[in-house]
């Protein structure tokens, strides 16, 4: 089913901006993974409900520009008179917005294809009912939860844009769905480190790697500030990026 864009010329607030995605060569990394998995997009123009249909082709952030399939032709007059498009679609079943500046009909590899300036900004709805991504065993995250003992090292199994994964030493806490974890203390390789309430969804036993006993504890962020947001947000990027490679024969 084709979403309604949001309207980015009223103000996102604070709930949506955390979902905003800013550099170039972030924005043109979600758009070719779309292009490589030849996602559907619904384009709106004329300020109405009208939207035609097409295909990510390619985007380049260095020479500035997105490439998408032609459209049909009972749609092509009015979004090439559009000044303003709003692009909806999916990649890996993340919901994708962006806005273009226009767009103009050029030659793609020998087929008709339609051109605009790389989006400067989109949203990714990173929410917690899409599936989490996986974190390397080789160099994990890891969370510290604080306790009146001292912290408890936990290793993060997953992440999404709306919590964690971990695994917790068995004995090490007490823990059960609705149990507010508060003052986490995230580390992000190669990204940064955040602190964060985690909220309990669910606990159940998992051996750790050695075969000791151990705890899988899904949690919730609770009011994960902007900063927060954007560093969980660059994490996921980054692990997607990683598997996409290897899937791809580059990594």
């Amino acid at each position: 089913m084709t979403r309604k864009p949001i309207e980015f010329d009223q103000g996102l607030g604070d709930e949506l901006e955390r979902y905003r995605v800013r550099t170039p060569a972030e924005v043109a990394f979600v758009l070719r993974t779309m292009a490589r998995q030849h996602a559907l997009v619904s384009a709106y123009y004329g300020g109405d409900d009208a939207f035609a249909l097409t295909t990510v082709l390619e985007a380049d952030a260095g020479r500035n520009e997105l490439i998408l399939d032609e459209v049909h032709r009972d749609h092509a007059p009015r979004l090439l008179a559009s000044r303003r498009i709003r692009l909806v679609g999916t990649q890996d079943r993340v919901e994708i917005q962006c806005i273009l500046e226009g767009v103009e009909t050029v030659q793609f590899r020998g087929r008709p294809a339609l051109r605009s300036a790389l989006p400067q900004t989109l949203l990714r709805f990173q929410r917690r009912e899409y599936y989490r991504v996986p974190t390397p065993a080789a160099e994990p995250a890891i969370c510290l939860i604080p306790t009146p003992r001292g912290a408890v090292k936990a290793t993060v199994l997953d992440v999404s844009g709306g919590g964690v994964g971990l695994l917790v030493p068995q004995g090490s806490l007490t823990l059960e769905r609705g149990t507010v974890l508060s003052g986490c203390r995230l580390t992000l390789p190669r990204i940064g480190t955040l602190e964060a309430d985690l909220w309990v969804a669910h606990v159940e036993d998992m051996a750790q790697p050695a075969g000791i006993p151990g705890l899988r504890c899904g949690c919730a962020f609770a009011d994960l500030d902007r900063r927060s947001c954007r560093l969980v947000q660059c994490y996921v990027v980054q692990l997607e990026r990683v598997r996409n490679a290897k899937f791809s024969g580059l990594a």
